[in-house]
């Protein structure tokens, strides 16, 4: 059953999903603290107050890198940028603000790895979608999203920073996801295929793309909202994986597969 979806409704969907991606699922004292924020109920201040009281550890990391995700969420504008190298840093290092082991994204990264995450970010920036044509994109996304998701892996980046840094770029381009439309398992699952390819490395985007392709919308348009389907996510993950190689080593279409007609006897 869909719903008209409030703001904080959008917001605490999107704050969920890269959490989920991440495998810190939210609980749902996690997703009540998300609300307020995004609502106006409680002011940032006060909820991070409660969130350094209450809770503690990896769950003080989930909590806070959640309401840090949902001010991202609330005023996407202010973390509009070029979608470099320092663009990435200033997303990731506003996500961990209040988690200083891990604030800053390069602290370990090597030449290499430096060099590719800065390439991969130099096509990001120069190759912007064009307005009008949803499956170019979706496609053009998703090829980023592939390829960020690679490079980033390589100097400890984070699926919570990959999902809200993509759906900025989109925003910016006049697009945006619905989460609702989606089936995470197998965008979780796709995103696997496409950095875990053996002759295409990272550059198969195509399954990623299919996955992402519901969700697909005019900014501002993501006013209906389903709850997320998030039961066995990370199992349906892997099995959705292991699906997706076979159907990818028989030469399956991507989106043939994921709307259900060749998914039969792999």
């Amino acid at each position: 059953m869909t719903h008209a979806a409030s703001v904080a409704d959008v917001i605490t969907v999107n704050v969920a999903v890269g959490h989920c991606l991440a495998a810190t699922p939210l609980t749902a004292d996690d997703e009540m603290a998300v609300r307020r924020v995004a609502s106006g109920e409680l002011a940032l201040a006060e909820e991070m107050a409660r969130a350094a009281r209450d809770v503690h550890g990896h769950a003080y990391e989930r909590r806070t890198t959640a309401l840090r995700m949902t001010e991202i969420e609330r005023d996407p504008w202010v973390y509009a940028g070029p979608f470099d190298l320092a663009h990435l840093e200033r997303v990731h290092r506003q996500v961990f603000l209040d988690c200083a082991q891990r604030a800053d994204l390069l602290s370990t990264a090597d030449v290499s790895s430096l060099d590719m995450l800065r390439s991969v970010l130099d096509h990001m920036a120069h190759e912007r979608p064009a307005l009008p044509s949803c499956d170019a994109v979706c496609d053009l996304a998703a090829e980023h999203w592939a390829n960020l998701a690679y490079a980033s892996g390589t100097v400890g980046g984070d699926r919570r920073v990959e999902r809200a840094f993509v759906q900025l770029y989109l925003r910016q381009a006049g697009w945006d996801l619905d989460w609702s439309r989606v089936d995470l398992g197998d965008v979780s699952a796709a995103r696997r295929v496409a950095i875990c390819d053996d002759q295409d490395r990272y550059c198969d985007y195509r399954w990623l793309s299919a996955a992402l392709r519901p969700g697909m919308v005019r900014f501002g348009q993501a006013v209906a909202s389903t709850p997320l389907a998030l039961d066995d996510m990370c199992e349906r993950a892997i099995e959705g994986f292991r699906r997706m190689s076979a159907a990818k080593r028989r030469g399956i279409d991507p989106r043939a597969y994921l709307v259900g007609s060749d998914q039969t006897e792999l």
